[in-house]
């Protein structure tokens, strides 16, 4: 039965990338718009930033864009306006992009009258010890949306979502929404592409696209002080319809998306990973999963994902339980030492019962 349900899935998978590849490039040929040109339209009650503006500038319309992130933060934190737009450009970061319980409410969004993927946030890092080790973070923030931008060259996380005093020293963050980005090329051992950790609700990662990564593509994590102490709580969080390529690339006993609960019973519910496309996320040899419920995290549904390529096991579940894992479709390759799911019993670790 393996063997006559394998070429159905190959195909499957090879069309959706066709599907995306295509939606992507459509979307590039169907857009307008250029960075600086005074005849774009500009959007009500919104800032402006672009690598070529000025902070000397009033950064309400497109043709006087500020030039730096951090000015149309304070200009939104002393402002009714709550939403900037970044234009066309790369922004060489030289230090990590922080928003806090101050900036709640706010939306920072690729400018849409540029071409797509063109609002680019670099870290500059080619390898572990060098550049950012986090490009854009959110640390103890709620309801703030980022949205359609690209996001590289770092050596922990590209889009950090942090709270609770265990990691972040301050107030939950929750209802946080990240949506419609790229982020690529990064050199982390932990962290991720997107990264939630510590006391960090109701978070939203929807339709991003993440690839080339040492490890992990899109980690969601809530740590304990200790075995047996009250953890983090990452309840709600919503991975959905996202691209998570080429992960793991360094790193054995990871997953290109991981999510994480080390105290039991889990503070964390209502985990959702459903309709992803997952694809090589390592070696073999490297114990390596498409998609990895670790270290006693629980109350998750992982379904409609399609999980395929390179890699060990397409689904982990360590220690975990009440974990329901239906309707995803799993092409392991046809080397004989894949696996479709692998539970881990661990209850001296996380004092679970299995």
């Amino acid at each position: 039965m393996h063997d006559i349900k394998k070429p159905a899935l190959v195909i499957i998978s090879v069309l959706v990338t066709a599907i995306l590849t295509y939606c992507i490039t459509m979307r590039a040929v169907n857009s307008r718009g250029t960075n600086g040109n005074s005849n774009q339209a500009s959007v009500t009650n919104a800032y402006y930033v672009s690598p070529k503006g000025s902070d000397a500038n009033s950064g309400t319309s497109p043709s006087l864009p500020f030039q730096t992130l951090g000015k149309a933060q304070i200009a939104m934190q002393r402002s009714p306006i709550k939403a900037t737009y970044l234009m066309a450009g790369t922004y060489n970061l030289s230090s990590t992009f922080t928003l806090t319980s101050s900036d709640n409410g706010e939306t920072w969004a690729a400018y849409p009258s540029d071409p797509p993927n063109s609002a680019i946030l670099d870290g500059g890092s080619t390898s572990r010890a060098n550049g950012l080790a986090v490009v854009f973070a959110i640390f103890g923030g709620s309801k703030i949306t980022i949205n359609g931008l690209v996001v590289q060259h770092f050596n922990d996380s590209g889009i950090e979502v942090c709270g609770g005093t265990h990691h972040c020293f301050g107030p939950t963050a929750d209802s946080n929404v990240v949506k419609n980005n790229i982020v690529h090329d990064f050199y982390n051992r932990y962290g991720g592409g997107i990264h939630v950790l510590g006391t960090a609700i109701n978070t939203k990662i929807l339709n991003n696209a993440v690839y080339n990564s040492n490890s992990r593509g899109i980690n969601a994590t809530a740590d304990s002080p200790g075995v047996g102490s009250v953890g983090d709580d990452i309840s709600g969080t919503d991975i959905e319809n996202n691209v998570v390529l080429n992960t793991c690339l360094s790193e054995s006993d990871d997953g290109a998306i991981y999510v994480q609960d080390d105290y039991y019973p889990s503070a964390s519910t209502n985990i959702t990973i459903k309709n992803n496309f997952v694809r090589d996320y390592g070696s073999v040899s490297g114990f390596n999963k498409g998609i990895y419920i670790d270290d006693g995290l629980s109350n998750a549904t992982v379904t409609q994902n399609i999980v395929a390529g390179t890699g060990q096991w397409a689904v982990q579940v360590h220690g975990g339980s009440n974990v329901t894992i239906t309707g995803n479709l799993f092409d392991i390759g046809g080397s004989g030492n894949q696996q479709v799911l692998f539970y881990q019993c661990s209850p001296g670790d996380f004092r679970s019962t299995c």
